[in-house]
């Protein structure tokens, strides 16, 4: 039983962090690059929850990631949670490449965007590492 609360506080934890960390500050983080750009901002209720859900997702399924990978991150790190954030990351951005929901470009604001995402997706790994080291005290 320890192991399955284990797994649940995890996936709990990650989901909690990701709908924070993914979805709200990636949103902002959208926003912020669209105002910089002169890009027109398109923010509605509906992408904001779309995005709030997806962040919930992703971070869930990295509190599974990391239950599974448990014995190779042996000690929940900070770094342990920099690799998942970053292992999250490539895995989201090939999904969202194959999907067709990526578009390709060399353009400084599609490198822009991708950096951020990536920088989001690291504080993710990095707070919920944090977080999950708390509670298990």
């Amino acid at each position: 039983m320890p192991q399955q609360n284990t797994l649940s506080s995890s996936i709990r934890a990650r989901a909690l962090a990701g709908l924070l960390i993914l979805g709200l500050g990636g949103r902002i983080a959208t926003a912020l690059i669209a105002v910089w750009s002169d890009s027109l901002a398109n923010i509605s209720i509906r992408g904001f929850l779309q995005v709030m859900i997806v962040g919930a997702i992703v971070g869930a399924v990295g509190g599974w990631l990391l239950h599974a990978l448990r014995n190779t991150l042996q000690r929940r790190t900070i770094a342990g949670g920099i690799f998942m954030g970053l292992v999250l990351f490539l895995a989201t951005t090939l999904l969202a490449l194959l999907s067709g929901r990526l578009m390709v470009s060399a353009s400084f604001i599609a490198v822009l965007t991708l950096f951020f995402a990536a920088g989001v997706f690291i504080i993710y790994g990095a707070a919920t590492a944090v977080l999950l080291s708390k509670m298990n005290r």
